[in-house]
């Protein structure tokens, strides 16, 4: 499917970034993309610390011929969720608790919740049969450490 990046903004909270909202837009509709830029750097660990999921309204700015979406969702590792959003003038306005990132899609047709979750437990389980897990068994963590260190 081809798409388009049609926006990106960058939100500012008392001068300094908050977040990067981007939207890539299809003809099925659009996916919309806020990444959360309210983070610290730990320097003693090499990671970036953020903070708690917060209350957040963002506006989307979106192609005209999305004007009647049929399912909002938003994707994340805990599964598809349906979010509250309203769509006026060309934007959409999503109020969400989130950290890190959300990603949204936003479809034209109804029906892409189930299919969207129908390809995620098809990949759960494709995942599973593998029977390689680093988030639940050490061995297997071991193996990426290993990987690493070779670099």
């Amino acid at each position: 499917m081809e798409c388009d990046a049609t926006s990106h903004q960058r939100i500012l909270r008392e001068g300094k970034p908050d977040w990067d909202l981007d939207v890539i837009a299809g003809p099925r509709g659009a996916v919309l993309f806020a990444l959360d830029l309210a983070y610290e750097p730990d320097l003693q660990e090499r990671v970036f610390r953020f903070g708690s999921p917060r209350d957040c309204t963002f506006r989307f700015p979106v192609p005209a011929y999305i004007d009647q979406p049929q399912e909002v969702l938003r994707v994340d590792a805990d599964g598809i969720t349906q979010v509250k959003h309203t769509v006026q003038d060309g934007i959409i306005e999503i109020r969400d608790q989130v950290s890190r990132v959300a990603i949204y899609v936003v479809s034209l047709k109804a029906g892409e919740s189930q299919r969207l979750e129908s390809q995620r437990q098809a990949l759960i389980a494709q995942e599973e049969s593998v029977g390689f897990a680093p988030d639940r068994d050490p061995d297997d963590l071991a193996v990426f450490k290993e990987l690493v260190e070779r670099k």
